[in-house]
């Protein structure tokens, strides 16, 4: 959620939009957006690092933060992975669309899509203090659900640098 409130984007998963008896279905049916990203070198079977990531726009468009996958975008070493785990048993590889280095987001494009429900994107900043709701990976790809309150949210409207990869 940190990842979409940093766009400038909201899910639309605030108290308004999802009451509390309807939040186990509206778990159920994003849980399987949700996915783990990893940095895997295969050839010493280490992880440099794991984060959570999200569906968004598209089926093959995966959303997480830059330093989740920066091993991956200045390590010079062979062999360094981009692997996408999903709460289903998902497993693919990525490439490194684009990334905002400023607002610590990347953006992923899969090898093949996941098949699930599209995190809707609202483009409007939440309100200091609006209750929402954040799904994230844990370890071993466990996804929880927390409700919290926007408060972190940066009103200055500043461009910031974005790096785009080919």
């Amino acid at each position: 959620l940190a990842t979409a409130a940093a766009l400038g984007w909201t899910l639309s998963v605030g108290q308004a939009q999802v009451p509390a008896p309807q939040l186990p279905a509206f778990f159920e049916k994003l849980n399987p957006s949700v996915v783990e990203v990893e940095i895997h070198k295969p050839d010493d079977n280490r992880t440099y690092s794991t984060g959570t990531g999200f569906l968004a726009g598209s089926k093959q468009w995966v959303v997480t933060n830059f330093h989740v996958i920066d091993t991956w975008v200045f390590d010079t070493e062979d062999g360094i992975e981009l692997r996408i785990n999903g709460t289903n048993g998902f497993r693919t590889q990525a490439q490194v669309v684009l990334v905002d280095i400023w607002n610590d987001l990347a953006l992923l494009k899969l090898d093949q899509p996941l098949e699930a429900a599209l995190f809707e994107i609202n483009p409007d900043l939440p309100a200091r203090g609006e209750r929402g709701y954040s799904l994230g990976s844990q370890l071993e790809n466990h996804t929880v659900m927390t409700e919290g309150i926007f408060n972190g949210v940066d009103d200055r409207k500043e461009d910031a640098d974005v790096i785009l990869f080919i």
